[in-house]
Order: C-alpha cells, then structure tokens, then sequence
C-alpha cells in the first residue's frame, strides 16, 4: 500500500512538473509553431535573448498570427517609422498586452457595448488617457473580436492558451494604435466635425488636452441642420461645439446609463439608454467607442442643440429628428470645405503622417494650422519585422523581452 502512495505522489510530481513547464510562456509559443512560426523561428536563433524571457504576472497577450504579420512583411514605412523612433516598438507590444487576465468566456456578449480593457500602453508619447489606452472586445456569434484605432478589428482565431502569468490569444490582425481626435474624426468620415471644430477654433483643445469624449454628429446630422448653421459666427459655433465635448472624462459605453454630465460649454447633456439604443439628448448614438489617443468618440445621428438640452429621443425611429427649430438641408455639407477626406485603408497600411487642419484667424482665411500633438498619427507595428532579421529585428526582439520579463511595466 505504502509502495502504491509513494508512486502516486512521484507520479503526481511528475505531472506537475511537467504542466509548470508546459504552461511558460515561451512554450506555449512554440506550441503553435504552425501559427506563430514568423515569430518562432527568429526566436529560435536568438537563444541567449530567448533564455531570458520571463513569466509575466497577470496578463493576456495577443499574438499576432503569420497571416497578420505578413500583411506587413514589405511595410517599408513602418520600418523606418519604428527606426527613426524606438518608442514606437514599446508603445506597439504593450498596445497587444492586457492588463488582467481576460479569458474568452469574460468578453461581453453585446455588440453595442462591448468591454473595454485596458492595455499597458501608457507612454504619454502615444496615449494621454489615465490608466493605459484601451481596447474593445466583445463575443458575438461564438467568434472574439477585438476594435483598436481607426476602428481596425482583430478576431481571435485559437484562444485560452494559458502559461503562468496569464493566457495568450492569436489574432488574425494587429491592433493599431489610436490617432488624435482630428485624425480618428476624418478617419470616420466625420469630416463635417472636423471641420466645424477647425472653424470654432476648438481642434487644439481637443487634440492635446487628456481625457476627452466627444459626440460627434455625422455629416448627415450636420447637413440636415445646414440652413440654421450657415450664418454662426465663431463665438456662436464654439460654444455649439463645446456642447459636444466632456473634458476630463473618458464614457465608454459599458459606463453609460441614464445620466446628465456637463460639457465644456457649461451646459449639461443628458444620455439616455431606451429600448436598447443609447441617446444623447434625442441623438442617438449610431456609432460608439473609436479610440482616440486621449479619449473616445461616439458618432451621433444628430447635431446635439445647447438650447434644447430637454429634447427627447423617440426610440421607434432608426434616425431621430433635429433638434433646431426651422431645420433645413443645404446643398452640401456644411463646415467639409478644405477637410482633407477618408482615404481607403487597411492593416497592412501605414499613416505615418501628421495632417494639419485649418483654423481661423490667419491670413487668406485658412488661419494657419494647429500645432500636432505627439503620437497624432495612426501608425500600425508589425512583429513580422523579425523576419528581416538582422540588428532591427533583434532591438525588436529585445522590446518583447524587457515587456514580458517586466522590464516595460
């Protein structure tokens, strides 16, 4: 009997030893060789890196698969974005690290509100929002989906791999790290609020001060508003446009219920959740959640009325009506004139550009440019950089490392 108990105790060690180092990090990687192997196969050829990677505490990893890294294997300006600025390679790892452990099965399950997690990017370079920028993440129709900047998604293709600091995710994609306000407007197709944030003299405000939420009417809300709006002066429409804007609070939608919270005109906007939809007075929100580098955006189907803060939505109708007395269309969209226009892109496509945009009170009428603000490109990294190889490849490798032994947190 004595015999059969010692043998099941070494048996028992057995497995836990061989579980404890089943479940390391680096393991688990070469696991999925097959998946991972852009990474891998660098990995295995830098072996005095490889031996110094460490189990991290409390975190979810997301590891890009081949297909996603490939996408940017001949990306030559994300090459020369990340050379000319070591930052980026840090700002990017931590951009795909979780702060806490987030399982599959811990993901919302709504489409309108999904979590919102948040990630060890916190270099003040590239994010200006208190805790680390974000990352959405919800589970619709048994698939993981997570949204980063310029509304780019990843979906989870194999999950729950689990090593000692936490689990690891493979995604199809890479996350990309949040523009400005101006760049995540335009990159919308907001280019109405763009432009009258320009004219108000607003851009800035918004662009550099930290914690910011703005609603945002689309180009249709602007245009069916056009003939009330023509004749504001700039006064009139900074203040229209300080009413769409909440300073020194990020609102996710997973945080919104039925509220009034004052904006940085001074008067309050009351958010509404009726009948599954989510109304901003009687706007509806019809787009929520895109990243910005220092707060959030929420498209809304209406211009929001600072005179007319008690409107009320009517949840039946799809699209809500005006919110200003004597509202007619123009025959363009007002405040788009000079607002440079959405360009098609993907994930294999860098913007490694700051565009300036128009303000008043310059000469000719353009008034100059706002000054741009660090981190205001949308700028997408790539770890298939370590198939170049080479010294940029290894000062690649040297960020994962530093990130995953603690040395980034």
């Amino acid at each position: 009997m004595a015999g059969i108990k010692r043998r099941f105790v070494s048996l028992l060690l057995a497995l836990l030893a061989t579980k404890a180092s089943a479940s390391t990090l680096a393991n688990v990687l070469d696991a999925h060789n097959n998946t991972l192997s852009v990474l891998n196969n660098f990995l295995a050829g830098q072996q005095a890196l490889f031996a110094q990677l460490a189990d991290a505490k409390d975190i979810t990893v997301l590891a890009p698969s081949n297909v996603a890294l490939n996408k940017l294997q001949a990306n030559d300006a994300v090459m020369d974005a990340m050379a000319s600025d070591s930052g980026m390679v840090e700002a990017f790892l931590k951009y795909h690290v979780f702060q806490g452990v987030w399982f599959t099965s811990n993901f919302s399950t709504s489409s309108d509100s999904p979590s919102i997690v948040t990630t060890l990017m916190n270099d003040t370079a590239y994010t200006n929002v208190t805790g680390g920028q974000r990352v959405a993440g919800n589970l619709v129709n048994g698939a993981i989906s997570f949204q980063s900047g310029n509304q780019n998604s990843a979906s989870v293709q194999q999950g729950d791999f689990n090593f000692t600091g936490g689990t690891i995710h493979i995604i199809d994609d890479v996350l990309t790290i949040p523009a400005n306000i101006s760049d995540t407007l335009i990159n919308a197709n907001l280019t109405a609020a763009q432009g009258a944030f320009s004219q108000s003299g607003l851009v800035e405000s918004i662009n550099s001060e930290s914690e910011i939420t703005i609603f945002a009417p689309s180009n249709a809300g602007f245009n069916a508003i056009g003939a009330v709006i023509a004749d504001m002066s700039a006064s009139e429409l900074a203040s229209l446009m300080g009413y769409h804007v909440l300073k020194g609070k990020v609102v996710y939608t997973a945080q919104m219920t039925n509220q009034s919270v004052t904006t940085s005109e001074g008067n309050e906007v009351h958010i509404r959740v009726e009948d599954g939809g989510i109304f901003v007075n009687s706007a509806r929100i019809i787009k929520a959640n895109l990243f910005a580098n220092n707060g959030v955006v929420h498209i809304c189907d209406n211009v929001l009325n600072p005179s007319n803060e008690n409107a009320q939505p009517n949840p039946s109708l799809s699209t809500q009506s005006p919110a200003f007395t004597g509202a007619k269309t123009t025959n363009s969209v007002p405040f788009t004139s000079g607002i440079p226009t959405p360009t098609p892109s993907s994930s294999a496509i860098a913007t490694a550009t700051v565009t300036a945009y128009p303000v008043p009170g310059g000469s000719g009428g353009d008034g100059g440019s706002a000054p741009a603000t660090a981190g205001s490109s949308s700028i997408l990294f790539s770890s298939s950089l370590f198939a170049r190889g080479g010294i940029f490849g290894l000062w690649l490798l040297v960020g994962w490392v530093q990130l995953l032994a603690g040395g980034l947190f």
